[in-house]
């Protein structure tokens, strides 16, 4: 889902803003930091972000930061401690709680089940 819709963000707007919403920032960091690339209030980018992903900017930038936590997950070694902080959580806690509600497992049985190829595919992405 992207594009010019009504009401939503143009082309360029959403490839700035996508590219804006960097995984390692936490979501009120990277939202204003993509409203102002955009040229635009923050109010106004959530609801033109929403339009045109179908999905809130925070929300979308969630998912972005556990997707990154799936490929760290997956290729190092790295602590759930290290990772959470690599993604932008407060704590490892917080990764956790997060990484369960969206992927259904805690990150380290993700972790033991992904090495066995139990969980075969990440999240998709939508950028």
């Amino acid at each position: 889902m992207s594009g010019a819709r009504p009401g939503g963000l143009g082309p360029w707007r959403l490839q700035i803003a996508q590219q804006a919403l960097h995984p390692e920032l936490p979501a009120g960091t990277a939202i204003l930091a993509a409203a102002r690339a955009c040229g635009i209030s923050r109010v106004h980018f959530s609801r033109m972000f929403k339009a045109s992903m179908g999905m809130s900017p925070r929300r979308w930038h969630l998912q972005r930061r556990v997707l990154h936590a799936q490929r760290l997950l997956e290729t190092t070694s790295a602590s759930l401690t290290d990772i959470a902080s690599q993604c932008g959580f407060c704590d490892q806690s917080h990764f956790t709680r997060v990484f369960r509600r969206v992927c259904h497992a805690p990150p380290g049985m993700w972790r033991k089940a992904a090495s066995e190829r139990l969980f075969p595919t990440h999240l998709e992405e939508t950028a």
